[in-house]
């Protein structure tokens, strides 16, 4: 939860187009990406662990379902680390990375947004984006 609201407060919101309108004000070189990834970061978060998040508790989650909602956690923490990144200015980039240990396998999320749909792909609604260019509704995409 902590990298959830570290982008939060990266973001000064917990909106995700005020969030989105944010990153594409702070002059990231790859802005478009991270609004993408913060698209899936907030929907993710609000899907499976929003407060107002209606659990079902006679809803079955297999193993594979309940490993790709893991996985989020380390979009999530890519996204706060690029985020405190911009707002540090530092010449020194936070590196150390972590990464998700499953049935003999490792993974980690390095912002490559193709990944979000398939090695990193969740189920949640609103998989239209929109993106913003210094603050402005620029474009549109499905991911």
């Amino acid at each position: 939860m902590q990298f959830y609201l570290g982008c939060e407060c990266a973001c000064k919101t917990h909106k995700i187009e005020a969030a989105k309108k944010e990153i594409s004000n702070m002059f990231i070189k790859n802005s478009r990406n991270l609004q993408i990834i913060a698209h899936q970061v907030w929907s993710v978060r609000n899907n499976y662990f929003g407060h107002s998040t209606k659990i079902d508790q006679n809803a079955s989650i297999d193993f594979e379902q309940a490993v790709s909602i893991s996985k989020q956690v380390l979009v999530a923490r890519y996204l706060c680390r690029c985020l405190l990144d911009a707002l540090l200015q530092s010449t020194t980039k936070l590196i150390r990375e972590i990464g998700f240990y499953s049935k003999g396998y490792s993974e980690n999320f390095n912002g490559d947004v193709n990944e979000l749909s398939n090695r990193f792909y969740v189920q949640f609604n609103n998989r239209k984006v929109k993106l913003y260019e210094k603050g402005i509704y620029k474009e549109s995409i499905d991911i």
